[in-house]
């Protein structure tokens, strides 16, 4: 099973997809350095999370994965899931916390419920990040790639070029519609004037960068409260 996830894993690095694998092999939740979670780690991959669950016969990934992909991408966070029919595992605080430093998932019982902990690509990444950025790209490139095809030419003009912003700007609007993208932070969509592009670039009917900067919304994980009593 390990050889599968590294070779699956090593493939889906090279696409816009993510990968979503789990493991009960004991070692994960040791502090051996050679086991799958910290060979995976080492790669460093940014497609891949791994779970470990002992319930392996019941499906934890594709449970945690049926449980998070309905959702827009960047109204979710893949932390404190509630997995149907998944049995929480036990683990100590010494496994958990090697689990951790490994970047591995694991889903136990907090509270009376049963959660998973901490939602990240085994190279440190939050996952629902990944997600929101894959679907923004692809977003902006079908957005403007429909334009390109709906009419007889987009012109290579100052006004033409506003036309291809305005689609990133409603791409970034879309994204804060659906809870990826921070407006409180506001955003800007930039792109130089038709005059300045090299005579050869426009030529070539390449229109070079329209920039764009935006703060992702995120997601609120742990919380430090902190207060002063008094008699």
């Amino acid at each position: 099973v390990a050889f599968d996830i590294l070779q699956a894993s090593a493939f889906i690095e090279s696409l816009r997809k993510i990968f979503i694998a789990a493991s009960e092999e004991a070692p994960i939740k040791t502090a051996v350095t050679t086991d799958l979670g910290s060979i995976l780690k080492g790669k460093t991959y940014k497609r891949t999370a791994l779970l470990w669950s002992a319930d392996q016969e019941n499906g934890p990934d594709a449970a945690w994965a049926g449980r998070k992909l309905p959702t827009d991408p960047g109204s979710e966070q893949w932390r404190f899931a509630n997995l149907s029919g998944i049995t929480a595992d036990k683990l100590s605080a010494t496994e958990q916390a090697n689990l951790d430093f490994k970047n591995v998932n694991h889903y136990t019982t907090v509270g009376g419920v049963g959660i998973v902990q901490k939602g990240k690509m085994v190279g440190g990444q939050w996952i629902d990040v990944t997600r929101f950025i894959d679907w923004f790209t692809a977003r902006v490139q079908e957005g403007i790639y429909a334009l390109l095809v709906s009419v007889e030419k987009v012109p290579y003009t100052d006004g033409g070029v506003a036309s291809l912003e305005a689609i990133v700007r409603a791409k970034i609007e879309e994204g804060i519609r659906v809870g990826g993208i921070s407006r409180e932070d506001g955003y800007t969509v930039v792109s130089q004037k038709v005059a300045d592009v090299d005579p050869q670039v426009r030529n070539d009917r390449i229109f070079p960068d329209i920039e764009f900067e935006f703060r992702l919304a995120g997601a609120i994980g742990e919380v430090t409260v902190k207060g002063f009593v008094s008699v």
